[in-house]
């Protein structure tokens, strides 16, 4: 690397380390004082609650929305099959059933407007948790405790809501 290139770039310190100068996310955000260190902890606190209540709300999102789209869908839609059509019937053996068959719908139908929602959701979710794996791989213990804890109050805070669409990435 020529010498005009290196003295230009930051080095990221390889192991864990407590002390100040690591870019996170943006060149301008370069905390270096205690206060601007404590100041990227708490941003990374509350976005790893919010990455938590993301996680959840898009549980129950998708699970209300699950429930509407299949309510659209009417029993006849549900049990129809050719093969019991009039046109079938003569060619089929009778067979006396003990309990009605009823079939119930596994995969709701396709509703732009219900996907659109679920995939904007998954893609904030996605995005929290980009943020908060370059705040790791800056291998600064402090943001490293920082997540943690606010994932941990994430999930104190919001766990009893639903379950979560995905895991935890």
């Amino acid at each position: 690397m020529p010498s005009s290139e290196s003295t230009g770039m930051a080095r990221m310190v390889p192991w864990l380390h407590f002390s100040g100068g690591d870019n996170l996310w943006f060149h301008a955000w370069h905390p270096t004082s205690h206060s601007q260190l404590a100041g990227a902890c708490i941003v990374l606190i509350v976005l790893a609650i919010l990455e938590r209540g993301v996680a959840r709300g898009r549980g129950v999102v998708s699970t209300h929305l699950r429930a509407k789209a299949l309510r659209t869908i009417s029993p006849a839609d549900i049990n129809a099959n050719p093969a019991t059509s009039e046109k079938f019937a003569d060619a089929l053996p009778t067979v006396e059933a003990v309990s009605p068959n009823k079939k119930h719908a596994t995969i709701p139908p396709f509703v732009l407007t219900y996907e659109l929602i679920r995939g904007g959701l998954c893609a904030l979710q996605a995005m929290f948790g980009y943020a908060l794996m370059l705040g790791v791989m800056t291998q600064q213990a402090a943001y490293i405790i920082s997540i943690i804890v606010g994932l941990g109050l994430g999930e104190f805070l919001f766990g009893r809501v639903g379950v979560a669409a995905g895991h935890m990435h």
